[in-house]
Order: C-alpha cells, then structure tokens, then sequence
C-alpha cells in the first residue's frame, strides 16, 4: 500500500497537492492501493480538482482527512467523523515535556510549567506552542509570577481558545 501525506493548511496550495498526488494516481488507476492523507484541512476541497481520483470505480484509493470543522467533513461527504479528546493531564505533560526536551525539573519550575499545561486544557497545538517557546529558555523566578507567562488564550473557555487561536 502507498501512503501519500498532504499538510492542506488554511492556504489551499493546489500545484503542491496535484504534485505530491500525481505519483499516487498513476498507482490508483492501475489499480493499486493507495492511502491519502489530507491534514489540517480548512475548507471543502474539490478532489477531482486536485488530481484525486474518486469514485466508486476507485474503491482501492482511501482517503482520511483531519479538520477542526465538522462542517468541512459533511461538505466532504465523509463517511465517518471521529471526534478527537484533549489529552489527559499526564498525556498532555508528556508531550510537554517532550517538546520542551526536558525530564528533570526544579520543584518550583515543574510547578510552574504545570499549571501552564494545564491552562493548555489537554489542546496538543496549544501544548506543543507553549513548549516551542519555552524551549530552550531559562524561566528566572524572583519577583516574577506564574501570570507573566501567562499566554492570551489562558483562561479562556476551550470554544474561545479554538476562535483565538484560529
């Protein structure tokens, strides 16, 4: 089976997507199976525009796509919507700490960069923003609180944060 991964993002680059299926579809067409992945996907998308060929005569191409819209999915007729959960608190330190690259903690840091996952509500992006940029980064206590590194979307129901950060 070919496996083709495709980032769609909000800017629908279409010569990127016609290129990276093109291989895939002389695949297809032979009768081969083929697996697309359409990530981060914005807006409904023409398949046959993009060079995907679809239709019952193509029952060996399968297509998974991944959107924060329920309604990109129904525009897309897809066949089944699998709602993904926020993490649970000890996922969502996991992947913190993996990002950030680090194991070991000062009490007071690792109480610190706690609570600011948490804040995260269990959102990988929102997690994997917040490591980015505390990577690497020595984070002095003093007179300094947990409040100046707050970020904007803390705080704020998870419906408000998926608006902010959009």
């Amino acid at each position: 089976m070919d496996i083709v991964f495709i980032t769609v993002s909000r800017t629908v680059d279409v010569k990127m997507i016609q290129e990276k299926v093109g291989v895939a579809a002389s695949r297809i067409i032979k009768e081969e199976k083929v697996l697309i992945i359409l990530d981060d996907v914005w807006e409904e998308l023409k398949l046959e525009e993009l060079g995907i060929p679809c239709g019952s005569e193509y029952m060996n191409c399968k297509i998974l796509l991944t959107s924060r819209s329920r309604d990109v999915c129904a525009a897309m007729n897809a066949q089944k919507n699998i709602s993904v959960n926020p993490l649970q608190e000890k996922e969502a330190w996991t992947l913190f700490e993996r990002v950030v690259g680090k194991s070991e903690w000062d009490h007071t840091l690792k109480e610190v960069a706690l609570k600011i996952v948490k804040e995260c509500g269990g959102l990988p992006l929102f997690i994997q923003a917040v490591g980015k940029a505390l990577k690497d980064k020595e984070i002095k206590f003093g007179r300094q609180r947990i409040d100046d590194y707050k970020l904007p979307w803390m705080g704020m129901s998870a419906t408000k944060r998926k608006v902010y950060c959009n």
